[in-house]
């Protein structure tokens, strides 16, 4: 008998809230904003599958409404706002749209040069960083929580190829999160652009070059017909968290155990999506090799990028208490890990071509 993920969240979660539903509810309805269309894979149907999976193990009493972003929608890149003024009950979105300019809370979006996927997800989770990342939302009037992990990306698509530090200067580049520091650093131009902008970007010759995913999520942005080379590894962003936004009124007003439900989801989604990505790495990888130039980037380039994040991190060390604090907590956890993997390297042997 075939048994369904969803089914078989449900089932253990009623194992361990016996009789939590035995009682009337009422039928809480909220309305989430989207910042990616429908069409870009896992990003665009991520929230479809949060708002059918809390609707089913709620046993329909949690009604989650999505809205996806319109063309060239101005707001998509402050939901967050939306969720703090109570204009909007969710969105679905990522810190570095979210916190622009705020390079403390960007730290739990992504970090260049590590944490890695699972690594990150420890210290999100078990290691502090859910704890800082609500101490600060809280004032903002909302709760947020990890809904989406994601795997290393694409270091980005480029018109022209990067040797050299002096190439960099004066690129006009789409880039998410840390990484717009560290480009500005170099003497680049950094923009934000919504993910279903970045095409259109490209054609008007409003960018050279942009970073958005990982590729089984850049190619449903067709990148491949207005760029020329793309490049890896994505150093800018090894492990990536986007995040449910709720109003903190809303959510409050909800039960302990539909709480519970939505924060289950979330953790779920996280693990699942994840692997799901991995998964389907390996096969769009080979596809997009028909169709753009792969460049892997040079020792010398990786160290310009790093040289350029040390000085970043240093700076905002000594400037914001807050980042210093955060940023702690990362390399304490880091340090931890790591000491646990070189234990554990013996073992680790290349994996050899069956016949």
């Amino acid at each position: 008998m075939r048994i369904t993920i969803s089914k078989f969240i449900f089932a253990y979660f009623c194992f361990l809230t016996v009789n939590a539903f035995s009682e009337e509810q009422p039928v809480f309805t909220f309305h989430l904003k989207s910042a990616y269309s429908k069409n870009i894979k896992f990003l665009g149907k991520l929230p479809y599958r949060f708002a059918d999976l809390v609707y089913q193990l709620s046993e329909g009493k949690i009604k989650i409404v999505v809205h996806e972003p319109e063309v060239k929608d101005k707001n998509v890149l402050s939901l967050e706002k939306a969720v703090s003024e109570n204009d909007i009950d969710m969105a679905f979105s990522g810190l570095g749209y979210a916190e622009k300019r705020t390079p403390s809370i960007e730290l739990f979006t992504s970090v260049p040069f590590g944490p890695y996927g699972l690594e990150y997800a420890g210290w999100m989770f078990y290691g502090g960083g859910m704890e800082l990342l609500n101490k600060y939302f809280n004032k903002k009037n909302m709760i947020v929580i990890p809904a989406i992990l994601l795997p290393p990306e694409a270091s980005g698509w480029f018109n022209k190829r990067i040797n050299k530090k002096e190439d960099l200067k004066g690129l006009r580049i789409r880039v998410y999160g840390l990484a717009r520091s560290i480009f500005e650093y170099l003497g680049a131009k950094p923009i934000i652009l919504p993910g279903q902008e970045i095409k259109e970007a490209f054609i008007n010759g409003i960018i050279d070059a942009a970073e958005f995913s990982t590729p089984a999520i850049d190619e449903d942005l067709q990148l491949y017909d207005v760029a020329k080379y793309y490049y890896f590894p994505g150093w800018h962003q090894p492990g990536t968290f986007l995040f449910i936004y709720l109003n903190k009124d809303k959510w409050q007003k909800l039960p302990d155990k539909y709480r519970n439900i939505i924060q289950l989801v979330c953790r779920y989604l996280v693990y699942d999506e994840y692997i799901r990505l991995q998964d389907s790495e390996k096969n769009v990888i080979e596809k997009l090799r028909g169709k753009i130039q792969i460049e892997i980037w040079s020792p010398k380039m990786i160290q310009v990028f790093y040289s350029a994040w040390e000085k970043i991190v240093e700076e905002n060390n000594r400037i914001d208490p807050e980042f210093k604090k955060i940023w702690l907590s990362i390399m304490k956890y880091r340090t931890q890990y790591n000491y646990w993997n070189e234990l554990n390297k013996q073992f680790q042997e290349p994996v050899k071509e069956t016949k």
